[in-house]
C-alpha cells in the first residue's frame, strides 16, 4: 500500500485535493487497506466520505468538486404527495440549468 498517503498527508491537502485523492483511493483500493494505512476507524472513514460528499459506490459517477458556491439541499421527513411536489417545484427557482448536479432522490410510500 505504498501509494496510499498517510492520513496526516491526506488531511494537509486542501478540500478539492482531498476529494480527488479519496475518490482515486476508493477506486484503486479496498476500504480496509486504506483504513489500515491511515489507522482510523471505519466510522471515521465514512464520516469523511459523507463530509466530502463522495459517492459510496465505486461505480457511482464522479461528483463535481465543490467550490465556494456549492450548495446542498436535504429534505427529510414524512410529507403528503402534494407537499413533496411543492417542495420540488421550489427547486426550479434556485437550480442553475447550465450547471451539473449530483442528485439522489428517494420517495417511499408509507
Amino acid at each position: 500500500m505504498k501509494n496510499i498517503p498517510s492520513y496526516e498527508e491526506f488531511k494537509s491537502l486542501d478540500i478539492n485535493q482531498q476529494i480527488e485523492t479519496l475518490m482515486q483511493l476508493k477506486r484503486q483500493y479496498k476500504v480496509k487497506d486504506i483504513l489500515d494505512v491511515w489507522g482510523i476507524s471505519r466510522g471515521t472513514f465514512y464520516k469523511l466520505i459523507h463530509d466530502l460528499n463522495i459517492p459510496l459506490k465505486k461505480d457511482s459517477p464522479d461528483v463535481p468538486v465543490p467550490d465556494s458556491t456549492t450548495f446542498t439541499i436535504s429534505l427529510n421527513g414524512i410529507y403528503t404527495g402534494k407537499q413533496i411536489a411543492e417542495k420540488i417545484s421550489k427547486l426550479i427557482n434556485i437550480i442553475d440549468e447550465n450547471k451539473k448536479f449530483y442528485i439522489k432522490l428517494e420517495v417511499k410510500e408509507l
